[in-house]
């Protein structure tokens, strides 16, 4: 079989992308010729100086050159673009590597409706994603972080490549392709915020290089494919906001970052996680009692954990879960830098053990909404490298004096049935830049002491200066 030596080049288009996109509106045109058989053969609509090209990569791919595909699939179109590019520069695209990098790639771009992305420049140009910088595509040398070139790739192949593909909020619809699983040299796939459908295909499980996989606010539906526990060098899995059903499979150990939604999720998902000891950043919404509730315990298994972020999370038992989670080894030697639970059904008092959180912790975010909270502990004010302070809730007592000691905070929202004063020693926040002291039962006048912080940007109240930002009920604050 011979190999075209580019004398036909002249014949095609200039763009490889506009004749697959001619190719893609002949059969969205929905002509009679397309609507009288699924599959026929693709390759009369591969130019004549392209179809040996064709046939040739029909056998490396499929093993016979008798595979045929709906004129309008997107492996089709894939296997045209990389035919054309592979005819118009015959002395490129020679090692397997090279081959698979367009072809996966181009196989996205089809499969997921690239010509309705916001942006695709470059997409399908010349021979090699990295060579001609196509948008949302990045390369990099083997061992160093450099960015390869055009020049670089003139001379060099895609050994010791690292690619990363990240097109967030490009309106990507469609499917990930099955054909993805071959671009092994694959680090980082980011495609979260898009129209994205369909399942994960299970062949994510060949990725064997990939550290970072974040398809998040999605369409996305289906099981989590328990092929991703093949992936060993996983660090960040984020699959939040999308409409996965299921079980939880078993997840490699290398994750130190998993960011999930549960509605549809079953079984004992806080089951599943606890080997991962690797884990540094948790971030878990609507995990209801169909997958489980989960018991602060668990937590005590993860000692490099930074942050833990819980919103309408099931969790049992429902008395404050801080004291297990504290005493179990979140303690003063610990890197937790924000501690965040929202809606998940707790009642009790914040324990006075939380001060011990002191060397490391920078935001504090506690909304719960069930039975009444207790009282403040003052001991928050051990904390003094927060930058938020955030408790909503049904609390009794006063605002504690101790919390002119964040010296470091800009941000401080306490609401839900505090009373007593302000204390005087909130002025003493310099750096404090938001203040929500609303929903409660103070008295007494603002101190004058707050009102001059001179951060401030807004104001809720006559009693300041028309430019801070301290939001609190008139009515519960007469002069």
């Amino acid at each position: 079989m011979t190999v075209n030596n580019g004398q036909d080049k002249q014949n095609l288009p200039s763009s490889v992308s506009s004749l697959c996109t001619m190719n893609r509106e002949i059969c969205q045109t929905g002509s009679s010729l397309f609507r009288a058989s699924s599959f026929i053969d693709t390759t009369d609509y591969v130019p004549s100086c392209a179809k040996e090209q064709y046939r040739m990569l029909q056998l490396l791919y499929h093993d016979d050159d008798t595979t045929t595909f709906g004129p309008c699939d997107s492996s089709h179109l894939a296997f045209l673009a990389l035919a054309v590019a592979k005819t118009n520069y015959p002395d490129r695209l020679l090692r397997r590597e090279d081959l698979d990098l367009f072809f996966a790639t181009a196989s996205l771009y089809f499969s997921t409706n690239g010509e309705s992305w916001n942006i695709r420049d470059n997409w399908l140009e010349g021979v090699s994603p990295c060579t001609n910088n196509w948008y949302g595509v990045t390369c990099n040398n083997g061992d160093n972080n450099s960015t390869t070139t055009s020049d670089d790739m003139e001379e060099k192949h895609t050994d010791g490549l690292t690619i990363k593909i990240e097109m967030t909020s490009n309106n990507i619809g469609g499917s990930l392709p099955t054909i993805i699983g071959i671009l092994t040299s694959l680090r980082v796939l980011r495609l979260g915020e898009n129209s994205i459908g369909g399942t994960i295909p299970s062949e994510v499980g060949l990725l064997t290089n990939l550290e970072t996989l974040i398809i998040d606010g999605t369409a996305v539906e289906g099981q989590i494919p328990e092929e991703i526990g093949s992936i060993k060098a996983l660090k960040d899995l984020i699959l939040e906001d999308n409409s996965l059903t299921g079980t939880l499979p078993e997840l490699p150990t290398s994750l130190e970052r998993l960011y999930l939604t549960g509605d549809d999720l079953v079984g004992k998902i806080f089951h599943k996680i606890k080997n991962l000891r690797n884990l540094r950043f948790i971030r878990f919404s609507r995990f209801y009692s169909n997958s489980g509730s989960v018991n602060p315990l668990i937590f005590h298994h993860f000692p490099n954990l930074e942050e833990l972020k819980l919103d309408h999370v099931t969790i049992d038992p429902s008395p404050f879960p801080m004291i297990p989670v504290i005493n179990g080894g979140l303690n003063s030697t610990s890197k937790l830098r924000l501690l965040y639970f929202a809606f998940s059904e707790i009642t009790g008092s914040i324990p006075i053990e939380i001060g011990a959180l002191h060397s490391s912790l920078k935001t504090l975010s506690l909304t719960l909404d069930v039975g009444k909270n207790g009282e403040i502990p003052s001991s928050i004010g051990s904390l003094t490298k927060l930058e938020n302070l955030v408790l909503s809730g049904y609390w009794r007592g006063n605002i504690p004096s101790d919390f002119g000691k964040l010296t470091e905070l800009n941000y401080l929202a306490l609401r839900g049935g505090i009373g007593g004063t302000i204390p005087t020693e909130l002025g003493e926040l310099s750096l404090l830049k938001d203040t929500d002291l609303s929903d409660n039962h103070l008295t007494g006048s603002i101190p004058p002491e707050l009102c001059t912080l001179t951060q401030s940007t807004s104001f809720e109240y006559d009693s300041c200066d028309e430019k801070r930002s301290i939001k609190i009920s008139a009515n519960c604050l007469p002069n």
